[in-house]
């Protein structure tokens, strides 16, 4: 199934950037503290917050290899947005 590969592919490339993210967020806050520089603490910060994102994208990609739910039925991949709701009803009357 090539989907199913592509989405494994995907799931390793965003574990190899976090490991990579991590390996220079320990780097980067050890030499700030080493050298009392505020410039690298700054991108120490910086790359912490780039790993937060990377976890979130790890969890976004999962829900999105779904095939299946109660809500989508046909998986949150499929690349239609259906409004249900009063999100719905808001945007009509505007």
């Amino acid at each position: 199934m090539p989907g199913k590969s592509h989405a494994r592919s995907e799931q390793k490339a965003l574990r190899f950037s976090l490991y990579g993210i991590i390996g220079f967020v320990v780097l980067a806050l050890g030499f700030a503290l080493l050298t009392n520089s505020d410039a690298i603490l700054f991108d120490g910060i910086y790359s912490l917050i780039a790993f937060c994102v990377t976890l979130l994208t790890i969890k976004v990609a999962k829900l999105a290899e779904r095939v299946y739910s109660r809500l989508f039925h046909r998986g949150l991949a499929d690349g239609r947005l259906v409004c249900r709701g009063s999100a719905a009803r808001g945007l009509r009357r505007a």
